[in-house]
């Protein structure tokens, strides 16, 4: 008693659960017929250890039980074999790499640990039949990354865009960060002057990597092959060689190579030692000659972290984001809409935004906005553009501290794929509503805004204005939506102090489903998936804190709250513009 009687309260029930898990493991074991010691270890954990004849071959496995048992992973460690890079899913020490994603039941863990056991037995009949060995190509990055830190330090280059040629040169810069040095590499220029700007990484940009395209990884008892596949490759072709002979006369030169699996892009860096030769004298026809002179420069591998867009915003298996990252996209208004609009379509792989908003950050604006008070007095688009540039650097973001009156006078509706409006603003709707129908195309155009209290969201998507518009939904008299669900009443804007200050009582929670209908109704339209006129609505169960209007009662009655609703936008023959709808 004395041993645990300075123990808190949850330590001690924990150091209970963990003998009763324990002894219903021995207890299984025993009637298995399993033989097995127990001895315990560090941290109140134990070691259940288990000697296995596998194929007429010996095997010790450490069963690895810690503190935190039941409720944690049992390790599983191989005591009398180092089998590392020579099986897949083994790791340095001999912990075996095992599918993590059997669930853990902690009020049964003698199951948990006989699944563990199951598993281990299963992982070295299968490696001892070879039928794991394609596992060293497809998961090629994990044993390539042990394999070179093992080697000693390893530098960490960024690939920001992916090349598009089997081999080609790449530029890099430097950058001090937290007293490291980081590379960014792309074979792009232009677009790794435009990262390093948003980042404000000032360095001189050098063309000095050499990038390359292999078949297939090697496997690690092949790893020492692996410069020989890149000669190879570099004779392969007449402009593979122009490019690579191009590095022969540095003494010194880093490359790329690429592997392309079914899961993505694969890359390791190597240093090579060249052999200073002429480029004039090195010829395709006397390679042979200096091949040997090539060697790989010992403890100079370095990583590769892919920065580049389709794995940032796709992780190389989206198929969507290469049709994303071509579209252009103007947003109206960063205020509690677009702000986070903008946001969410870049983090949804939208590249090219340009964001429209004349007025200043205040505190006030801070509670329903993602530009926080570092920027209040700044220009809410210069904030954002800084914001994303710094969190996103490869998006671009255009910023314009202008009403949206003034950016089309002088700017075309049909330069961009998509234009979003989240003013609220009954002039920048009809203006934009005005131009689009003026310019005879069909720009896409959704109107965002919210209700009092955001109790309900509304998004009209305008793909084609010659069968109804934005207008068709107002009032021509009156300038009055039609189609509010809730009644609107004289408190239901809030005065603040002075002349003419009013706002909608709502805070971000409250707007944050309008942000993602509309996100989600951008990106559909972006991707070809929404055809038609449509009215989109958000419906919270705060509506019943509202009187309804007739509209809004027809709702209520045909969808249940806090539900997202679509609806055709229909043309109004008493629109404005209702001969231009052929009515």
């Amino acid at each position: 008693m004395t041993i645990y009687q300075n123990l808190k309260l949850p330590d001690l029930i924990a150091l209970v659960n963990r003998i009763v898990a324990i002894e219903k493991i021995k207890q299984t074991l025993k009637r298995q017929g399993i033989y097995f010691s127990i001895n315990s270890i560090v941290n109140d954990g134990y070691c259940i250890r288990i000697p296995l004849n596998i194929e007429q071959r010996n095997f010790i496995l450490d069963f690895i039980i810690d503190e935190y048992f039941p409720f944690s992973q049992i390790k599983v460690i191989l005591k009398n074999f180092d089998q590392f890079l020579k099986w897949p899913h083994f790791e340095r020490d001999g912990t075996l790499c095992l599918d993590e994603n059997f669930t853990i039941n902690p009020f049964k863990p003698e199951y948990m640990f006989i699944i563990a056991y199951e598993q281990s037995v299963k992982l070295i009949k299968q490696c001892l039949h070879n039928t794991l060995e394609s596992d060293f190509e497809d998961e090629f990055l994990a044993y390539w990354t042990r394999y070179i830190e093992s080697q000693g330090t390893v530098l960490s280059y960024y690939l920001v865009s992916l090349p598009k040629k089997e081999i080609q040169s790449l530029y890099c810069c430097g950058n001090i960060k937290n007293q490291l040095v980081e590379y960014y590499i792309s074979a792009d220029e232009n677009q790794l002057n435009d990262y390093c700007f948003r980042q404000n990484i000032k360095s001189r940009k050098e063309k000095n990597i050499l990038f390359v395209v292999l078949d297939h990884p090697p496997r690690p008892d092949n790893y020492g092959n692996l410069l020989n596949l890149i000669l190879k490759k570099t004779k392969s072709k007449q402009n593979n060689f122009n490019y690579f002979k191009q590095y022969v006369k540095k003494g010194t030169f880093k490359v790329v190579c690429a592997f392309k699996s079914n899961n993505g892009y694969m890359f390791v860096g190597l240093t090579i030692n060249s052999p200073l030769i002429n480029p004039k004298k090195f010829k395709r026809s006397t390679f042979e000659k200096y091949r040997n002179l090539f060697t790989l420069v010992n403890n100079s591998n370095f990583k590769i972290k892919k920065a580049y867009h389709n794995w940032v915003y796709g992780r190389d298996q989206d198929i969507n984001q290469d049709l994303l990252m071509g579209k252009r996209v103007a947003i109206i208004g960063c205020g509690s809409i677009g702000s986070f609009v903008l946001k969410n379509l870049v983090m949804s792989g939208v590249s090219n935004i340009t964001v429209i908003d004349p007025d200043i950050l205040d505190f006030a604006n801070v509670s329903r906005n993602c530009i926080g008070t570092n920027f209040v007095g700044c220009f809410k688009t210069k904030a954002i553009k800084y914001i994303i540039n710094k969190e996103h650097p490869l998006a671009e973001i255009l910023d314009k501290a202008q009403t949206c009156q003034t950016f089309f006078s002088n700017n075309n509706m049909e330069e961009y794929d998509l234009i979003i409006c989240c003013t609220a603003d009954y002039a920048s709707e009809m203006f934009l509503m005005k131009q689009l129908i003026d310019s005879k195309k069909n720009t896409p155009i959704i109107f965002a805004f919210a209700e009092t209290g955001a109790v309900v969201g509304h998004c009209i998507s305008i793909l084609s204005p010659s069968e109804s518009c934005f207008q068709c939904g107002f009032n021509d008299a009156t300038a009055q939506f039609q189609f509010l669900v809730c009644q609107n009443k004289k408190d239901s804007l809030k005065k603040e102090p002075g002349c003419g200050g009013y706002y909608n009582p709502y805070g971000e929670i409250e707007i944050n489903y309008i942000n993602l209908m509309t996100s989600r109704i951008a990106l559909d339209i972006l991707l070809g998936k929404e055809k038609n006129n449509s009215h989109h609505l958000w419906i919270s169960d705060r509506c019943q804190l509202f009187d309804l209007t007739e509209f809004g009662k027809k709702i209520i009655t045909s969808y249940s709250y806090n539900s997202f609703i679509k609806l055709p936008w229909l043309s109004n023959k008493n629109c404005y513009y209702r001969d231009k709808h052929g009515i």
